[in-house]
């Protein structure tokens, strides 16, 4: 029988920020109420990805992942939250994704497991059909610049699953 322990590799992990938010605040007396902002529908787009921030930049990660190193510096130098960047930086970060690139191929967009306008969990395929899951994480402010990309893999060790008498 075989063992299955999913474990996290994080390719760019950084603990997002939190707001201030002053969402329970009544106005001051007299002052009129702000109008509500609009919530942006979870809805998938075209090409399968969610209709929120992260799910656009999960688009965006994967076209350039999928269009080799130079598109990728220009993503992560464009859209990466400088309190990301500075936890890793861009050199290192080229180096994961040469390693990377070169055991997946490209990437496509194969099922949206979770989503949300700050995050996205996808099972993207590489080029030999098989199947990871990503997870892309967002600041929650705008522009909403890409904060981590975590690879969540499954694997198997033999002999562990189950008990022998």
């Amino acid at each position: 029988m075989v063992f299955a322990a999913a474990f996290l590799v994080a390719w760019r992990g950084v603990a997002a920020g939190s707001a201030s938010s002053t969402a329970g605040t009544p106005p001051a007396a007299g002052a009129a109420a702000a109008p509500a902002q609009a919530v942006k529908p979870m809805t998938p787009a075209k090409d399968g990805w969610p209709d929120t921030p992260a799910g656009a930049m999960a688009r965006l990660w994967v076209a350039a992942f999928s269009k080799g190193e130079e598109a990728m510096r220009a993503c992560l130098t464009g859209n990466l939250a400088p309190s990301s960047l500075a936890t890793r930086g861009l050199e290192e970060r080229l180096a994961t994704y040469r390693d990377s690139h070169e055991k997946f191929g490209t990437l496509t967009l194969a099922a949206i497991e979770k989503s949300s306008p700050e995050e996205v969990e996808a099972t993207l395929l590489a080029a030999d059909l098989t199947r990871h899951r990503f997870v892309f994480k967002v600041e929650p402010e705008e522009p909403h610049r890409l904060v981590s990309v975590s690879r969540i893999e499954t694997i198997s060790v033999p002999g562990h699953a189950g008990f022998h008498h």
